[in-house]
Parts: C-alpha cells; structure tokens; sequence
C-alpha cells in the first residue's frame, strides 16, 4: 500500500524526475524537481516546493566537553501557505543532513526568490525574521548598515555573521533559526551589492584611468599596481589564470 500511494504522491507532483532518495530503516526522503515526499514509520507527508512559505534551519549543538570536534543537529521545518509543516532532522538525523538541508532551501528558493526581488524593487523593505533588507542596506533591530559598509556575510555553525567594512568585530551574530528562508536572503543581498557594483563601476573606472587612487578598504587600485598598507605590488608581477 505504500509502495501504491508513493506511486500516486509522484503522479501529484507532476512529471518531475527523482534527484535525491534517502532511504533508512525507519524513513525515507524522496526529493523531486517539483517537491519532496517524507515517509516516516507512522506518517507519509508530500509537498509541493511551489506551496513552500518558508524553510527554518535550525542547529543545536550536541558536543560534549571532552569532543575534539563539534557535533551538531540540523533540523529542517517547511512550511507551506496551507497551514502544512513538515520537520525534518527532529526525531532522525539522515547522513549528510545540512547538505540534504541546503538542497531543499535552494528548491525552494526557485520560486521564493523572485516575490521578495520584487517587493525589494518596489521599494519596501524585505523581511527575514529580524533581519530587514532595503534600498539603503541592512537593518538589525534598530541598526542600520548601508550597502557600501558590508564587508562579509556567512554562516558560522548555527549563526548569521554580518561584518562591517574595517571593523572585525562583527556587526551582528543572528542565531540561524530565527531566519527563514536564508538561502533566499543570501540570494538578494548579492543581487543588490551586484546591483550596487554595477552602477558604481563606471565612476571608479573613470577615477582610475584619470590616474587616481581608488580605495577598497585596506587595498587600494592604482595604474601602478596594487598597495595593501605599506606594500606595493606592481601589476607586472601579479599572475592572471
């Protein structure tokens, strides 16, 4: 009978191909083009990657005082707009589970992405959980950093690390779980420094070829070649692949 209603779960999903199959003795995680399908011992939930609302990431860390490296929980909560959750990673930990994680988040991402493009340029703010995304940069409770501060943006085990330009204290550490649909936020925040890039380019450009020192930070550009403090390296021996 399972077998039977997998069969009509993959025929509800659409023509999509299998990519992914994880199978244990107790579960089994079936991850299409168009969706996913979780079977576990008493239940069998599928969704759809076009009814996802958000994908939550969260990380505890399992590691003992005595552990040379750390061990870590990853648990994966899908909502869908229809009030449906799906969790994965609470009761059974799946091999490889932060890269299965990252897998959903970036299917869901295909179609998540695009309305929350849209609302950034339409000029409203974009939120993800306590992070806000907007024209003028990045806000984090009542912080603000514009886009021209960012220096850096990565995950760290189970936190959001955000860097400010010339400072290496971080300018804020949000816990990871708070922030959903992360792979969608990484996606707009280089979308808009690529943006701003962009239209900065061709007044950097000018500045350059009038023979003036362009400043990144602790790098600076000139005909030259390149000075980071109180070394020079001339473009002559810098190696291009």
């Amino acid at each position: 009978m399972c077998l039977y209603v997998l069969a009509i779960l993959s025929l509800l999903l659409g023509s999509s191909s299998l990519y992914e199959a994880i199978e244990t003795r107790t579960l089994r995680l079936l991850l299409y083009d168009e969706g996913l399908i979780f079977v576990q011992q008493t239940s069998l939930q599928a969704i759809s990657w076009r009814q996802v609302q958000a994908v939550w990431h969260q990380v505890i860390d399992e590691s003992s005082p005595t552990d040379t490296t750390p061990s870590t929980r990853h648990i994966y909560t899908v909502s869908c707009t229809d009030g449906t959750k799906m969790i994965i990673g609470k009761t059974y930990q799946l091999e490889q589970m932060e890269r299965i994680g990252l897998l959903i988040e970036k299917a869901t991402a295909r179609y998540l992405f695009l309305p929350a493009l849209n609302t950034y340029q339409m000029g409203q703010p974009v939120l993800f959980g306590p992070l806000m995304v907007n024209r003028e940069g990045l806000s984090h409770r009542s912080q603000m950093l514009l886009w021209s501060e960012v220096r850096c943006i990565k995950r760290w085990y189970g936190t959001i690390v955000i860097k400010k330009q010339g400072k290496w204290v971080a300018w804020a550490s949000v816990n990871l779980a708070a922030v959903p649909n992360v792979e969608v936020f990484k996606r707009l925040v280089q979308h808009v420094i690529a943006e701003a890039a962009r239209q900065l380019f061709p007044a950097i450009l000018n500045r350059y070829q009038m023979g003036q020192p362009v400043v990144f930070g602790s790098l600076t550009v000139t005909r030259e070649g390149l000075s980071h403090r109180s070394q020079r390296l001339p473009w002559t021996r810098i190696k291009r692949r």
